[in-house]
């Protein structure tokens, strides 16, 4: 159910009030010509009255936005958190007010970057390093000063020092709410306030560890989905950490958040944990975690390394078996070059099977057959038994992924997007998966709003499942558009046979729908 606020509009005034709660003005420049303060008294009316209209028009506006978009309620619920712990800091302790609420929106850093999910902004992991690292640094001086005295006037001068050195670092950082060293509401507990310092240090560690791979070119042509499955549950244990002191909207969170969701969004990887409220990391795990960021950080960088050097090696036997075709012979030197590349391909473990391989060394493939002898590491290349394009499940697997698959979709109703030609799919899908309904809706190359929305927002649909593929902007608002509604998607990727559709559903939802399944109704 929708929540609807509602409003009361009040008289909107200026300065001291009369007990009939009207505007009551006191000249200052009682030399002034009387004309001339009635004028100015006017034309202040005025422009608070427009004033007054204007604010009122923009709050309705965002009122009704926030009952459509879920960043407008969050950036609502984050203003009135604030204008809250600075009226509480006004009514304690008055001197706090100046580090409040009015120096953190009406003189915000002026370098301040908006994050945009439409641009990969390397830099955003830069800044989260630098903040995240500040502010567990930050976190763990609040524990000292909490340690050592009940208030800050008998702080040791050691800590005093540390807190004035953080606060200079802190100038040079943007979008960095200070909230364990400024914040008027109370520390968490010892324990829980070092588990969020331990979160966010994992964050910096994984952002930094990300930026190191993509200076080593390592997430080209695409970030690892290992790599983008860790920062998902890197910035979530953060969340969940914060959400039990109530705090929302920590800078290093989202930022890390939208980089990672631009990232799957443009190379299509889909993430199935940790993406979601629902969905939370364990906070408390972050040395096991901060581990296992590292052992991936190094097998990434082995593993480039290894392509680096695949790929040099088959360029250099692509020149040497280019060069004796165009010559119609080898010469001894182009001999010993290829065969020492692909001696070296085997040393370095590569596998004699690989394609590219034998796509490069093909040529020679007739001298072979005619009965040349050829140099034994490349006659053993082209001996070898190709390996498979796509190792096939096995039918075991098979079978326990529709076994699953159907128990968690037994008497769901789908709605399956796609071209025409695989309009007769859906009877076969939903008879051997055991579904409720399935209903088909044709697609073209594009996304249509106009036949997606409906289905989408038919309370009778459980699951979405998309068998054709969008465009970038169509997909984005596609995926975004079933987020919204908190409908399950399945991409279809390998086509609609029912095993196919079964494999995906248990790795893109099966999470979701097992945890659905265990909730009290």
């Amino acid at each position: 159910m929708r929540r609807v606020l509602a409003w009361r509009e009040y008289p909107y005034s200026v300065g001291p009030q009369s007990q009939h709660g009207r505007a009551h003005w006191s000249p200052r420049a009682s030399a002034s010509p009387a004309g001339h303060y009635r004028i100015g008294i006017t034309v202040q009316r005025q422009q608070d009255a427009h004033l007054g209209r204007a604010a009122s028009v923009l709050l309705k506006s965002l009122v009704r936005l926030a009952g459509e978009r879920r960043d407008v309620r969050e950036a609502l619920s984050t203003i009135h958190q604030l204008l809250g712990q600075d009226l509480q800091a006004l009514e304690g302790r008055e001197e706090r007010a100046p580090d409040g609420l009015r120096e953190r929106v009406v003189h915000p850093n002026e370098g301040r970057r908006i994050v945009d999910t439409d641009v990969s902004d390397i830099q955003t992991l830069e800044m989260v390093v630098s903040r995240a690292r500040w502010k567990a640094a930050a976190c763990r001086l609040a524990s000292d000063k909490r340690a050592a005295s009940e208030n800050d006037e008998d702080v040791p001068p050691e800590l005093r020092r540390l807190e004035d050195g953080l606060r200079q670092r802190k100038e040079s950082l943007e979008d960095c709410f200070a909230w364990m060293l400024d914040s008027p509401r109370p520390l968490p507990p010892e324990e829980l306030l070092l588990q969020i310092a331990a979160c966010y240090d994992t964050v910096a560690l994984a952002a930094e560890v990300t930026l190191e791979l993509h200076k080593e070119d390592a997430l080209s042509p695409a970030p690892p989905s290992e790599l983008l499955y860790l920062l998902a549950e890197c910035q979530s244990s953060l969340l969940a950490g914060l959400n039990q002191v109530e705090l929302r909207n920590d800078s290093d969170q989202r930022d890390l958040f939208l980089w990672l969701k631009e990232q799957t969004t443009r190379h299509r990887i889909y993430v199935d944990r940790h993406m979601r409220l629902d969905d939370p990391a364990d906070h408390t795990a972050c040395e096991e975690r901060a581990a296992r960021v590292r052992a991936l950080a190094q097998e990434l960088s082995e593993r480039n390394k290894a392509r680096l050097e695949r790929d040099k090696l088959i360029a250099k036997m692509r020149y040497h078996v280019q060069k004796m075709m165009d010559a119609g012979s080898g010469s001894t030197s182009d001999w010993d070059s290829l065969v020492t590349a692909v001696t070296r391909w085997s040393e370095l473990g590569f596998a004699s099977t690989d394609r590219a391989l034998h796509e490069t060394l093909e040529p020679l493939a007739e001298e072979l057959a005619a009965g040349r002898e050829l140099p034994e590491p490349v006659q053993r290349v082209l001996t070898a038994e190709l390996k498979p394009l796509r190792t096939e499940r096995t039918e075991d697997q098979s079978e326990a992924a529709m076994e699953e698959s159907r128990a968690l979709l037994a008497g769901k109703r789908v709605v399956l997007f796609g071209k025409a030609e695989i309009a007769n799919a859906g009877d076969p899908i939903a008879e051997a998966l055991g579904l409720g309904q399935m209903r088909f809706v044709e697609l073209e190359e594009t996304g249509a709003p106009s036949l997606i929305e409906p289905a989408l927002d038919d309370e009778g649909v459980d699951i979405v499942m998309i068998a054709m593929r969008l465009p970038m902007d169509d997909y984005t608002w596609f995926k975004q558009a079933c987020m919204d509604r908190e409908k399950p998607f399945v991409r279809l990727p390998g086509g609609v046979e029912p095993h196919q559709v079964a494999h995906q559903v248990i790795r893109q939802v099966g999470w979701r729908l097992r945890s659905r399944d265990r909730s009290p109704a």
